[in-house]
């Protein structure tokens, strides 16, 4: 299952979305940053939220997950029928 399928369900069933956004800001701005690198290597002088890579982000928001601060939004997270 595609990580972007799983983030669709956990914003339309999640009562902890706040959590979640609060937990998933520094992994987007991680893989946005990745994005931005790549894109000047490639010359690319400009980079969009929208190239944000989805399984980048999906693995540094699981690794923001992992953090013992976060157990609890990890929780809600694991809830989520995905």
């Amino acid at each position: 299952m595609a990580d972007g399928y799983a983030f669709e369900t956990i914003e339309n069933s999640s009562q902890d979305l706040d959590d979640l956004v609060d937990a998933s800001i520094r992994p987007f701005h991680q893989s946005l940053t990745t994005s931005a690198r790549q894109g000047a290597d490639a010359g690319v002088p400009i980079v969009c939220p929208g190239d944000v890579d989805i399984d980048d982000f999906g693995k540094n928001l699981h690794d923001v997950l992992d953090r013992p601060s976060w157990a609890a939004v990890k929780q809600a997270y694991a809830r989520i029928d995905l």
